[in-house]
């Protein structure tokens, strides 16, 4: 009877296991989608909406701009309303985001839709490293490599596929951008599994908090912050612009957009070894 008490266990942790990394790899999937796939449509969605170059560039710099600021709120929102909840949340108004710019004609509506979504994004951002500490406390760098690899595929996979799933359904560049909800509504099944199965915890063990003006007056914390603020904008304008400016030189949208998809591909190994 022990035996068999001992046996169901076992299976019960791994099979939670299972749905976790699963869980890990499809957010890691979905937090790149939306920031990168605007760069690839950017001809189409200048050409469409009549946005001036400076107003195209408002837009690619949202995502930055959500991350600094919303991302913030973050370790407060897991705390309180616990990990998976956390998941389940961002991932449904990740995917609302998405179908609101999509969907919803005007300017507006775009900008407004790109907050919502990338709301969702610098949350994961934040609890993402919190989940993995969570579910696999030793099996850290491994499943840190599978979603670190899982968001370069996300990243490749929306510039790259945008165009030729556009095409293939007869859409616009607003379908290009709106069908990457789907993924994100796939996502949410193992983290609702999760929540319902293994209840809720916050996504980061409680600890001693370390003061932000203790932070700002901190050198490595400021060459840190320099670092990945240079990091962000190299690759930001890089997927941001780098379709437009190809094709302007002549390149199809398609084309150009798939030369970004390389760029971040090329990533993908490099990255999961380190």
């Amino acid at each position: 009877a022990a035996s068999d008490v001992y046996k169901r266990q076992v299976l019960t942790h791994t099979g939670a296991r299972v749905v976790a990394a699963a869980g890990i790899v499809l957010l890691g999937l979905n937090l790149r989608p939306v920031v990168n796939v605007v760069g690839a449509v950017v001809p189409e969605l200048k050409a469409d909406t009549g946005l001036s170059a400076p107003a195209i560039g408002l837009l690619l710099s949202l995502p930055m701009l959500a991350f600094a600021v919303l991302g913030l709120a973050a370790p407060a929102l897991a705390a309180r309303f616990g990990a998976h909840r956390a998941v389940v949340a961002l991932l449904l108004v990740l995917a609302a985001g998405q179908v609101i710019r999509a969907v919803v004609p005007g300017v507006w509506a775009l900008f407004g839709g790109s907050l919502i979504a990338l709301a969702g994004i610098a949350i994961g951002n934040v609890v993402m490293p919190g989940l993995v500490r969570l579910h696999f406390p030793d099996h850290i760098p491994p499943m840190t490599a599978a979603y670190t690899t899982a968001l370069a595929v996300g990243a490749a996979g929306a510039v790259g596929l945008s165009n030729p799933i556009e095409h293939a359904l007869n859409g616009t560049w607003r379908t290009g951008i709106g069908v990457w909800a789907a993924p994100a509504l796939v996502a949410v099944i193992p983290w609702l599994a999760l929540a319902r199965s293994a209840g809720d915890r916050p996504a980061q063990t409680p600890g001693a908090r370390l003061p932000l003006r203790h932070l700002a007056r901190t050198r490595i914390a400021w060459t840190l912050a320099m670092y990945f603020g240079l990091q962000a904008m190299l690759a930001y304008v890089i997927m941001g612009w780098l379709p437009e400016i190809l094709t302007q030189r002549g390149m199809s949208p398609t084309a150009a957009a798939f030369q970004v998809a390389v760029i971040i591909a090329v990533g993908i190994v490099p990255a999961a070894l380190a």
